[in-house]
């Protein structure tokens, strides 16, 4: 329901009548909407993570090839490793392009923090930075830019399909995969420009 009535008109009474419950049945395991929010965006981090841990730590890649590898695994998912005893990834991608952002931008943001909400994307910010500092020693903002990049991948499909003078990339087709495509080229050249750079004597 989150995905599909987007964070402004989903209230936790809709979904407890949606799972045939009570209200205060849903409030035992959320405060409000917003933890709710949270909840659903680091379940995503949290697989990503195990995603990159598999695809680029147990086949031992560093540097640059990891950093391409995990842009690709958040770019082109392997759906079937999404878990199916919840919410599908369909679902689950609508909320990250379209409400991720809510996530972060709260009042609650520092209590959560401290609770641990974003423990996973802040260790996938980490290890990532650290691939990147392997290849570009001398560059500064590594988490910075990082960070940006993986909200970008977000943000971008949301900005191709409702504001798109504001991104290079075409408007999301559901026949194709065009926008995930460009999506991932973008990030791929941003790496690649930072990272064959000559570096100073």
């Amino acid at each position: 329901m989150l995905g599909e009535d987007g964070f402004d008109a989903f209230t936790l009474k809709k979904l407890a009548h949606n799972l045939q419950t009570t209200e205060s049945s849903v409030y035992r395991y959320f405060d409000n909407k917003h933890r709710l929010l949270v909840y659903h965006i680091n379940l995503y981090w949290e697989w990503l993570n195990q995603e990159v841990h598999t695809e680029c730590y147990q086949k031992g890649l560093q540097g640059r090839k990891a950093l391409e590898k995990a842009f690709e695994i958040m770019c082109f998912p392997q759906v079937n490793n999404w878990p199916s005893n919840g919410i599908s990834y369909e679902c689950m991608h609508k909320i990250l392009t379209h409400q991720s952002v809510k996530a972060y931008f709260s009042s609650h943001v520092d209590l959560e923090n401290k609770d641990g909400a974003h423990r996973a994307l802040k260790s996938l910010v980490q290890c990532m930075s650290e691939w990147l500092r392997e290849e570009a020693p001398e560059f500064d903002f590594p988490k910075s830019l990082i960070n940006t990049l993986l909200a970008s991948v977000m943000m971008q499909p949301f900005y191709a399909e409702h504001l798109p003078s504001l991104t290079e990339l075409p408007a999301p087709d559901p026949t194709s995969s065009q926008t995930t495509q460009q999506t991932y080229r973008y990030v791929c050249q941003i790496i690649d420009r930072l990272t064959t750079q000559p570096r100073s004597a």
